[in-house]
C-alpha cells in the first residue's frame, strides 16, 4: 500500500474571542461558519488576532497509519481528534504533521479541531515586522495514510528522504539520507532509488539501506544553470520488503556550483552573475495570505515578465509550490526564517531554531535555493552579545544541516558597519532606504564603499531598497514625501545604476515586487498595505518603475510610456518620458511624427519641451521597431487636486513605520 493523500476541505469555523489556547478545548460554538481551506480569518477592517477554532469530521479506518499533514497554520496550532491532544505546533509557515493514533478513532469517525493563536506571545517567530501575521489554516490541510512500513512522516515536516548533491566537471554526486518507520517485521527492508531526468527518462537506478546514507555517481549531468537552463532531475525512492512495496517518495532535485566573492560577486556553476533580484511576501488581494497554486504562479510569472534573475522570498518559509516554480524557472532563490526581533527568551531563541531546522531540512533538495537567511533586522533597536552568539549558533547549525549553501542575514544602517552582525555569516544583505527614510539616493555610493573598504572580506549585497507608491500621486516635481508614482520611478532610475555600478556586490533585491499587507500602515493615505511593489497588491497595475526593470533586464522588446495616469498638466511644455529595451524610440503627436531618440541612459528616453497647451489636449504614441503604446495628456489650467499628497507632517521625514521621525536632512 503506498500512501495516499486526501485534501481536507470542508471545516466549520470560529472566532474564540476571550479564549486562551491554556482553555482550550473547549465546547464547540454554535455561531460557526462554513469555510474552505486554504481560509484566513483576517479581513483589513477586523485585524483580530486571538484564537480560533476549525471542526470536521471524517470517516477513517481502525487499522490506519495515518498523519493531518498542515502546510502552514498561523501561528501556534493546537490539534484535538475526539476530544483528545494529539499534538502542537508553534510557527506559521512551515510543513508540520500530527499522527493519528489508534486510540484517537472512535465508531470508524474522528472529529479534528483545530485550535489556532495568532497573538503575539513574545515566544514564537516573528514578534515584530512590517507584514500581517494573519492567522488561519491558510495553506492545505490533508489526510495521508501510510502502509506499516514508510518513510518518516515526522521527521521536521520532510517526506522522510534528504537530498543533497554535489558536482565536479558535470560528475554528479547524489548524497541521500532516508528516515524510514518499520512497524511489520520483514527479512529484507531496503529501498530502490531511481533517478530521472527532465524528459522523466531513467539515468540511474540503485538499491540502499535503510536509515543509512547513500551516495548515487552520476556521470554528464546536465547543470541546473538559472535562467539558461533550469534542468532538473527526479528520485524515486520506494521502500522494499520481502518484494513488497510499502511506500514511495519523489522529489526534484538539481546539480550545480555556488560560491561568492566579496570582490568579484557571485557565481553560478563558475560563471559570473549578478543577482537582478525583486523581494516578495506570498500575500495577495482578497485571499491575503491564503494564495492557491493560481496566485502563485501568476506571481512567478510576472517575475520571469520583469526579468529578473533573483526572488528573495521574504521573510518566513514560502509554500512548496513556490519553491517549485522557482526551480522550474531558473530564479536563484534566497530563503529565510522570521527571526526579526529577538529577545533573550529562550522559548523564542528556541523556536528560531526550530523554524531553521524546518525550512532547511524541508527545502534542501531546491536547486533554485542558494542562500539560507537566519535574521532580517535584529539590530534594528541595538545589538547585544546574547544576538552575536545566537547568530553564530544558527549560522552553526545550518551549515551543519547543509554546507553547500551560503548562510547570509540582512541588517541595516543603525546596525554599524563594523557591528559585528555584520561579519557572522557567509554574506551579509543591507536593507538600505537612503533617499527615503534617511539621507539622500547619492548615499548609497558612500555607504557601500565605506562597508567595502572596512569589510574587505564580506561579500555584500543589497537585499532591500525601495520607496512607496500611492498611484493616485502625481507631479511633474517628483521629491522624497510625495507618494507619487513619479518621484518611485526616479528613485529607482537613480538608485539602481549605483548599485549596478559596484563591482563588489554579489546583487540586489528589490522591496518589493509586489505591494503587501502590513495592517500596522496608515501611510501614504493607504491603510494596511506597504506600497514599496512595483506591482499593485491585486497584480492589476504595473507601476511605472516596473517597466523601467523591464528595460534594464528584460530580452522581450517592449516600449511603454510613463505617467499615464498623471493624465491632467498644469504646464505649458511637458517631457515625456518612455521606458524601453530597444534602441531607439519614435514619438507621435496627434499624428504627426517628431525626432527619434536614443536612451539617455539605459532604458530611459526623453522627449522634452513636448507643447501641450495650444491644442489643449495632445495624443501620444511611443514606437520602438513593432512595439507601440499610447497615451493621452491634457492641459488644465490649475493643478489636479487629486493627484496632490497633503503631508500632515511637513518638513518632516516619511512616516517610518519603526523609528521616530527626526527632522529632513535630504
Amino acid at each position: 500500500m503506498n500512501r495516499n493523500i486526501q485534501k481536507i476541505v470542508n471545516w466549520n469555523f470560529s472566532k474564540l474571542k476571550g479564549i486562551s489556547m491554556a482553555e482550550v478545548p473547549v465546547k464547540f460554538p454554535n455561531n460557526y461558519k462554513t469555510i474552505t481551506v486554504p481560509h484566513t480569518w483576517y479581513l483589513d477592517d477586523d485585524y483580530y488576532r486571538g484564537v480560533a477554532v476549525y471542526e470536521t469530521t471524517i470517516s477513517c479506518l481502525p487499522n490506519w497509519n495515518a498523519y493531518l499533514e498542515f502546510q502552514g497554520a498561523d501561528q501556534w496550532c493546537k490539534v484535538y481528534i475526539n476530544q483528545m491532544f494529539a499534538g502542537e505546533h508553534k510557527g506559521g509557515y512551515s510543513t508540520f504533521r500530527i499522527p493519528i493514533k489508534k486510540d484517537f478513532i472512535q465508531n470508524n469517525k474522528i472529529t479534528i479541531q483545530v485550535y489556532l493563536d495568532n497573538t503575539n506571545h513574545g515566544t514564537i517567530n516573528p514578534t515584530f515586522g512590517d507584514f500581517t501575521i494573519y492567522g488561519g489554516l491558510y495553506r492545505d490541510v490533508s489526510l495521508i495514510t501510510v502502509a506499516e512500513n514508510h518513510f518518516d512522516m515526522m521527521y521536521y515536516g520532510t517526506q522522510g528522504l534528504l537530498i543533497q548533491t554535489d558536482v565536479n566537471d558535470h560528475v554528479g554526486q547524489v548524497n541521500i539520507t532516508p528516515k524510514v518507520i518499520l512497524n511489520k517485521n520483514g527479512h529484507t527492508p531496503h529501498i530502490v532509488y531511481e533517478i530521472r531526468d527532465s524528459t522523466k527518462t531513467l539515468v540511474y537506478a540503485q538499491t540502499g539501506c535503510i536509515n543509512e546514507k547513500t551516495t548515487l555517481t552520476i556521470e554528464n549531468v546536465c547543470l541546473w544553470d538559472g535562467l539558461e537552463n533550469a534542468s532538473l532531475y527526479f528520485l524515486n525512492a520506494r521502500l522494499i520488503c520481502d518484494d513488497i512495496e510499502y511506500d514511495r517518495v519523489e522529489l526534484p532535485f538539481g546539480f550545480r556550483t555556488i560560491h561568492l566573492s566579496p570582490e568579484t560577486g557571485f557565481y553560478l556553476n563558475g560563471k559570473s552573475l549578478f543577482l537582478r533580484g525583486v523581494a516578495k511576501h506570498q500575500d495577495y488581494d482578497n485571499c491575503y495570505c491564503a494564495t492557491t497554486v493560481k496566485e502563485q504562479s501568476h506571481d512567478i510569472q510576472l517575475i520571469r515578465e520583469i526579468g529578473a534573475n533573483a526572488i528573495r522570498l521574504s521573510h518566513y518559509q514560502h509554500p512548496q509550490y513556490t519553491y517549485d516554480l522557482c526551480d522550474k524557472e531558473g530564479f536563484i532563490v534566497w530563503a529565510e526564517i522570521p527571526v526579526l526581533r529577538l529577545s533573550m527568551d529562550t522559548d523564542l531563541l528556541e523556536n528560531g531554531i526550530e523554524q531553521l531546522k524546518e525550512l532547511i531540512l524541508q527545502n534542501m533538495h531546491h536547486p533554485s535555493i542558494c542562500f539560507w537567511g537566519i535574521q532580517n533586522e535584529i539590530g534594528m533597536f541595538g545589538t547585544e552579545q546574547y544576538m552575536f552568539d545566537y547568530c553564530k549558533k544558527l549560522t552553526t547549525l545550518a551549515k551543519e544541516l547543509d554546507s553547500s549553501r551560503i548562510i547570509a542575514c540582512a541588517n541595516m544602517n543603525q546596525v554599524e558597519i563594523a557591528n559585528p552582525l555584520n561579519s557572522i555569516t557567509d554574506a551579509v544583505g543591507q536593507n538600505l532606504y537612503f533617499g527615503w527614510y534617511y539621507g539622500k539616493m547619492q548615499d548609497y555610493k558612500t555607504y557601500l564603499d565605506e562597508f567595502h573598504s572596512q569589510n574587505p572580506n564580506m561579500p555584500i549585497g543589497i537585499s532591500e531598497y525601495g520607496v512607496d507608491c500611492n498611484l493616485h500621486f502625481h507631479t511633474e516635481t517628483p521629491t522624497v514625501r510625495d507618494y507619487s508614482e513619479e518621484f518611485q520611478a526616479l528613485f529607482h532610475e537613480t538608485v539602481y545604476p549605483i548599485l549596478e555600478s559596484k563591482t563588489y556586490l554579489w546583487g540586489s533585491f528589490i522591496w518589493n515586487m509586489f505591494d503587501f499587507g502590513s495592517a500596522i500602515r496608515n501611510e501614504g493615505d493607504i491603510k494596511h498595505k506597504n506600497c514599496k511593489g512595483l506591482v499593485t497588491y491585486d497584480r492589476k497595475i504595473k507601476k511605472d518603475a516596473f517597466y523601467y526593470y523591464k528595460a534594464r533586464w528584460s530580452n522581450e522588446p517592449f516600449v511603454h510610456i510613463t505617467g499615464k495616469r498623471f493624465q491632467k498638466r498644469n504646464a505649458a511644455q511637458i517631457t515625456i518620458k518612455i521606458y524601453s529595451n530597444l534602441p531607439q524610440v519614435t514619438l507621435l503627436i496627434n499624428g504627426k511624427q517628431t525626432l527619434s531618440k536614443t536612451p539617455q541612459q539605459p532604458g530611459v528616453f526623453l522627449f522634452t519641451d513636448i507643447d501641450l497647451i495650444t491644442d489643449g489636449k495632445i495624443k501620444i504614441q511611443a514606437i520602438a521597431e513593432n512595439c507601440t503604446d499610447n497615451a493621452v495628456f491634457v492641459y488644465t489650467d490649475i493643478p489636479e487636486e487629486s493627484y496632490i499628497y497633503h503631508d500632515t507632517n511637513k518638513g518632516q521625514n516619511v512616516r517610518n513605520w519603526f523609528i521616530k521621525e527626526t527632522s529632513n536632512n535630504d
